[in-house]
């Protein structure tokens, strides 16, 4: 007979499936060498960050960029659902109180105020854009933008809150068709899963800190399934066809019976 805890080990091997496949990466390490392995270059021509509510993307691509991995960053993203999340991570990381915080800023705007101000990067090899809502519109919105500029970029990196950066790459393959950009993602960090004293937790050692609390975090992985089958082609029609490997099928369906409480409705 399965104890509680045989149950919780298989839920959070089932969740790390789905944490992993969402995260998605087509570098190994936010390296030169890794990009070199990768597709033979060792600088792209742009950093995306697509908005969301973790401040750490903003660390993350600044510190690439004084790598020498870009030659600017783009920032995509108006005010959403994840604005106010955003706002208050800044409010409570003692990094980031100089950062000055209005009502009405956009997502773009606060990101591009923390890669200038707190990590320094020359405001002007950073490009921004303050219409899109999700990732369907940071893909089209940014891809006017770089047209508006007239420097639509050969080579870039998508970086996304890692639940949702498998949505955002194939929002851009989308959106993007036709044009002659190599996309390549990198999720800034994959959350890790323990069981310990009888629930499902965050690892002590997550990286980069975690970012929200458990039962939210399993709600977004367990939401993300469904929308990547009905934003497809064959639904809404809003992101490129994803191939979802059968074993993050099973894991999926296995967690929907368990946690019902968690599907969020789209």
């Amino acid at each position: 007979m399965q104890t509680k805890k045989d149950y919780l080990v298989r839920d959070c091997h089932d969740f790390t499936i789905l944490s992993h496949y969402l995260a998605c990466r087509d570098l190994s390490k936010l390296t030169k060498r890794s990009l070199y392995e990768a597709c033979g270059i060792q600088q792209v021509d742009v950093i995306l960050i697509a908005g969301n509510c973790l401040p750490i993307t903003a660390k993350i691509a600044a510190d690439a960029y004084h790598n020498g991995m870009a030659k600017g960053i783009f920032v995509a993203g108006g005010r959403g659902h994840t604005t106010d999340h955003l706002m208050q991570h800044i409010k409570k990381e003692s990094a980031y109180q100089k950062i000055q915080l209005t009502r009405n800023q956009s997502e773009a705007e606060i990101f591009q105020k923390i890669i200038c101000q707190i990590y320094h990067v020359p405001k002007n090899v950073l490009l921004i854009e303050s219409k899109s809502m999700n990732g369907g519109e940071n893909a089209s919105e940014s891809l006017k933008k770089f047209k508006e500029v007239g420097r639509i970029p050969k080579t870039g990196i998508l970086i996304q809150d890692p639940t949702m950066q498998r949505r955002l790459a194939a929002s851009f393959q989308k959106e993007w068709q036709g044009i002659k950009t190599k996309w390549m993602n990198y999720a800034p960090f994959i959350p890790r899963l323990q069981v310990k004293d009888q629930i499902l937790t965050f690892q002590e050692d997550v990286s980069m800190g975690v970012h929200w609390e458990i039962e939210h975090y399993l709600s977004l992985l367990l939401g993300e399934i469904p929308r990547l089958i009905a934003y497809g082609p064959a639904g809404k029609n809003y992101i490129a066809e994803v191939d979802i490997p059968i074993e993050v099928v099973a894991a999926y369906q296995r967690l929907e019976k368990r946690y019902p409480q968690l599907i969020r409705t789209m």
